[in-house]
């Protein structure tokens, strides 16, 4: 009796223990939003939780029972935006058996993979069942990466406006600020290609255009008549007197046999003037649903400064047409006036001289 009753006591302890072991497993690590790796010592994946498959995208059967070494090569490292980085980062602790430096990686979406940022750790396990393997987590820090790269663009955004301030300010003629605000435009918003269109007496004409060719050169060019129509753009833009984001291009924006026919989306921004709409900013994406609406505000605001220099550059050549014309007056006013002296001087001459013969 004594060693049933002993017997039963063990059998609950170790009915109890296992519960607690298949809670923590189950609702503690599998739940838990930290992905979690167990691999043995020959580097086989033996447990993985639920996160895992959250955030790679991949199910638990294609990694468990598998050599995490040949998995990176076949089918993680491809997920990342540096992939040869990540495969560098864990073949090599897996080498030297060390502890892994926490390193950052960006998971690539895909499917249904979303893009996310995880911060990788991972240590050998020296003791029990998988003595000789190792435990690795992977924590999802993609708020904390977004902010941080929200903060950072913010920070460059306004040292490129002052930046490009200065720039455009510094010169006043009219070819140089069209040069200097498409040059400049790379700060602000990322594009394939940028153009400007002004209007003269009502009538919209493309006046520059930068093309970013494979080389990432500028090249600067005039076109009267651009190989892409904007008309349905600007006339929105004109209306709203707000940017405008498109996701892609309409067909009949394009002529199919130009080289412009590879863009795929487009944002824009009036270049407005105390509420008048002087011209327009337009740049071009090769990707679909590139552009945002963060573009379009920056966009926006870069504009206000284009149309500044714009209008600086446009009074500094009519003054100094006004100038020449009034410089013109001068010149006739003075040979008018000599010309008066000498006609009267002749013809008192000539009245004397006519005097005193007779």
């Amino acid at each position: 009796i004594r060693y049933a009753i002993e017997r039963h006591r063990s059998e609950m302890a170790l009915r109890r223990s296992e519960e607690e072991y298949r809670s923590l497993i189950d609702d503690v690590f599998d739940t838990s939003m930290v992905a979690v790796l167990i691999l043995d010592r020959d580097f086989h994946v033996v447990w993985c939780n639920e996160a895992t498959e959250i955030y790679f995208g991949i199910e638990r059967e294609r990694l468990l029972g598998h050599d995490k070494r040949n998995l990176i090569d076949d089918e993680l490292k491809c997920m990342f935006a540096d992939p040869d980085d990540y495969a560098y980062q864990l073949l090599k602790a897996y080498d030297e058996g060390i502890f892994t430096e926490r390193f950052e990686c960006h998971v690539i979406p895909e499917g249904e993979r979303t893009d996310r940022w995880l911060e990788h750790w991972s240590q050998p396990i020296r003791d029990g069942l998988f003595s000789g393997g190792r435990i690795e987590q992977y924590n999802d820090i993609t708020e904390r990466k977004q902010l941080e790269i929200a903060e950072r663009e913010q920070r460059q955004f306004t040292e490129a406006v002052n930046e490009i301030n200065l720039v455009l300010t510094s010169s006043l003629e009219l070819d140089d600020v069209f040069k200097q605000i498409l040059t400049n435009l790379g700060h602000v918003v990322p594009h394939d290609s940028a153009a400007i269109t002004l209007i003269e007496n009502d009538y919209v004409q493309t006046a520059q255009q930068i093309v970013n060719t494979a080389q990432d050169t500028a090249e600067l060019i005039a076109e009267k008549h651009p190989q892409i129509n904007f008309k349905s753009y600007t006339d929105t833009m004109s209306q709203t007197r707000l940017p405008l984001v498109s996701p892609s291009l309409q067909p009949d924006n394009q002529i199919p046999s130009s080289p412009h026919a590879k863009y795929q989306s487009y944002v824009g921004s009036p270049i407005l003037l105390q509420d008048e709409v002087i011209g327009f900013i337009h740049l071009l994406h090769e990707e679909t649903h590139f552009f945002m609406e963060e573009h379009a505000q920056r966009l926006s605001t870069f504009s206000r400064l284009a149309a500044i220099a714009i209008q600086n550059a446009r009074l500094f050549k009519q003054s100094r047409q006004l100038a020449a014309h009034e410089e013109r007056h001068r010149i006739a006013r003075e040979l008018h006036d000599s010309v008066s002296q000498t006609l009267f001087t002749c013809r008192a001459l000539s009245e004397s001289a006519l005097r005193r013969w007779h």
